[in-house]
């Protein structure tokens, strides 16, 4: 059983890093650093370093949607790592409204 770090990123977006496991195990500390921060949408989530995420950790990322004003993304799902991208597919393979995947060049990312 993986760990979850959660850490937040150090651009002008409000979000997180996220690294290692988001399941039924980890899911108090995800929700606790996603849904206590008291942003404003939309929330940035980078998950590359996710390297397994189930239902339960996509009922949080959906309930954080459904909470939204809808005016635009509620939730930015940054780099999605390949098990992410995966549950997505199967769960919303058409997307999602309020929900918003980019990729971002990691090389311009990571300072030199």
């Amino acid at each position: 059983m993986d760990t979850l770090d959660v850490e937040p990123i150090d651009d002008r977006s409000s979000g997180f890093r996220l690294s290692g496991e988001i399941d039924l195990y980890s899911l108090p500390a995800f929700e606790t650093a996603i849904c206590g921060d008291g942003a404003t949408s939309p929330l940035v989530l980078d998950l590359s370093g996710v390297t397994f995420m189930d239902a339960a950790g996509l009922r949080v990322i959906f309930g954080l949607i459904a909470r939204s004003d809808g005016d635009r993304p509620a939730v930015v799902i940054r780099n999605p790592s390949r098990a992410v991208r995966r549950l997505l597919d199967l769960a919303a393979p058409n997307g999602a409204p309020g929900l918003q995947i980019e990729f971002v060049d990691m090389r311009e990312a990571t300072p030199s």
